[in-house]
């Protein structure tokens, strides 16, 4: 039975992993990207909000943030308190805005550097908007997410505090817990062994 536990603790980790990483990485690219491209002066205010909001989140301790998310779930009565989920927007809340800062910092950079090269030359040989917008796309954006996917994915699989407070029970448990409780136990050297083989 302890090896059925550990294999579905590491598929959560893994599961929760995935989508941690691919929902604040892509959203927050999409942030950075709508950010970067636009001109307008609205842009400004949201893009220093993104950026100071992106940094507290990334700062404060993920206990902070786990229980924020335990605090918002208690009230909404449709959303799960204990679970996938609120792992799941545990982590993005840590990792978007974040992502969407250096996206679009990269953009922009990208937009004033090499790429206005780029859209000069495109614009004396009368190429249009969509071929410009998806060598934007190309460089900067695919870049990114090769960059930060594996990255949160990282933090998301080993992200102890996060899966203690909103996780629960077997079902929702990462690898790192079942050593907490195994230590916190009965510390038996073979469970522990076994553990720390699958990390």
């Amino acid at each position: 039975i302890f090896i059925w536990i550990l294999a579905r603790s590491v598929g959560f980790s893994i599961l929760q992993a995935v989508l941690s990483a691919g929902f604040a990485t892509l959203f927050g690219i999409l942030l950075g990207l709508l950010l970067g491209l636009s001109t307008h002066k609205i842009t400004r205010g949201i893009s220093f909000l993104n950026r100071s909001i992106g940094h507290i989140a990334f700062y404060l301790p993920t206990v902070t943030i786990s229980l924020i998310v335990l605090q918002i779930s208690r009230s909404a009565d449709s959303f799960p308190q204990r679970g996938l989920w609120p792992i799941v927007w545990a982590h993005f809340l840590i990792n978007c805005c974040f992502v969407g800062a250096s996206t679009e910092k990269r953009v922009r950079d990208y937009l004033n550097g090499e790429g206005l090269a780029i859209f000069e030359m495109a614009a004396l040989v009368g190429a249009n908007n969509l071929t410009l917008y998806w060598n934007v796309f190309r460089k900067v954006v695919l870049d990114e997410f090769k960059s930060f996917f594996p990255l949160i994915l990282m933090w998301s699989f080993s992200a102890f505090s996060t899966v203690l407070i909103l996780g629960g029970g077997p079902e929702y448990s990462a690898p790192e817990l079942l050593l907490f409780y195994s230590l916190k136990t009965d510390f038996d050297a073979t469970r522990i062994f076994l553990i720390m083989l699958t990390q």
